[in-house]
């Protein structure tokens, strides 16, 4: 049996703090109260009594924007980039709350403007609606466990911008919708991997 020393869990989860709080002190975190993950982060090291570390932490965060900003050069001014979710018959677009959207906004690089002022959680999008979030770079979410969605054989999918020029990125749904310090840095990596020429 689990023993474990403390368990964090979720605001929605109160009707069953009792039982957890039998196994360890239990804290309940109402996530949706923070406006960054860095902001979550640092709270959680406060409640395990660890600021100092999550300090440490946010600062190697910091400095591997920096040197994505470095290693980008003039091509972070001039690159715009666009998300969008597929989960299997849907199109999505999420928010700045996005921990994805966060990195590319501390790093500074350029997201679509419909996305950047989208005020809703999530978008669903229809394929003739597409066109509206092509960007110079596409990443692109699969959070299904099926190949990417059909409409991608439609001709509305090979007019866009990022297709013609080979610049979609598909990227691992586990890590790009992680919220803490080991998948913001799996964020990066792709940064690194797909935005550094």
């Amino acid at each position: 049996m689990l023993k474990p020393d403390l368990i964090i869990g979720r605001e929605y989860q109160k009707n069953i703090y009792n039982q957890l709080s039998n196994f360890a002190p239990t804290v309940l975190v109402d996530w949706g109260s923070f406006t960054s993950f860095q902001d979550n982060f640092r709270y959680i090291a406060q409640v395990l009594n660890e600021e100092e570390q999550g300090k440490l932490v946010l600062q190697q965060y910091q400095k591997r924007i920096r040197d994505l900003q470095d290693r980008m050069g003039e091509r972070l001014q001039k690159i715009e980039v666009s998300v969008i979710g597929f989960s299997g018959q849907s199109i999505k677009s999420l928010n700045r709350d996005a921990v994805f959207n966060q990195v590319l906004d501390d790093a500074g690089i350029k997201r679509i403007s419909i996305q950047k002022n989208q005020q809703e959680r999530y978008l669903e999008i229809s394929i003739e609606n597409l066109n509206k979030y092509d960007a110079d770079v596409l990443f692109v979410i699969n959070e299904s466990k099926e190949q990417l969605y059909p409409d991608l054989k439609n001709p509305l999918w090979h007019h866009l911008r990022a297709v013609k020029k080979q610049q979609v990125y598909v990227v691992n749904q586990s890590d790009w919708f992680a919220g803490g310090p080991l998948g913001v840095n799996k964020i990066l990596d792709d940064l690194f991997k797909y935005l550094v020429r």
